[in-house]
């Protein structure tokens, strides 16, 4: 049992635990500042991420074989913040471009993005007529400071 509640009830905590193992439960598990400090470099701050991604999805599938009815809300931190890591190596003016990188991670985002259509049409597979599916996401464009939605 976690020191303290994280959950309601205080024993749902221990239930998705006991189904997917450790689970992150506060903030952005992906240390970014750990990348923009240089303690983690970009293929380390993949693997971290990408396990967070990994986490997520056990939570997903998950949730997704229990839920029936109701509103359901699921977060996937890892677009939102490769997005903010690697936008860097999809503008060849930004400050922070490298030519070299670009070529390793400059798919970062693109590759995110296809891995969560699947999610998606994971969703859409259970989802009747009846389904309302919101999804959210704001996608920085490398072209100019905007971000569309």
């Amino acid at each position: 049992m976690p020191a303290l509640p994280i959950s309601t009830p205080s024993s749902y905590s221990r239930e998705l635990a006991d189904a997917i193992g450790p689970f992150s439960t506060k903030g952005l598990p992906a240390d970014t500042m750990a990348l923009d400090h240089g303690v983690l470099d970009d293929a380390e701050f993949l693997d971290q991420d990408e396990a967070v991604f990994q986490e997520s999805l056990k939570l997903f599938e998950y949730e997704l074989s229990r839920f029936e009815s109701g509103l359901w809300f699921h977060y996937f931190s890892s677009t939102d913040q490769r997005q903010h890591m690697f936008l860097r190596l999809t503008d060849k003016s930004h400050p922070s471009y490298d030519p070299i990188l670009a070529v390793k991670f400059g798919n970062t985002i693109e590759d995110i993005y296809i891995r969560m259509d699947g999610v998606l049409g994971r969703l859409l597979q259970k989802a009747d007529a009846n389904t309302v599916i919101m999804v959210m996401s704001i996608t920085a464009l490398p072209s100019s400071n905007a971000a569309s939605i």
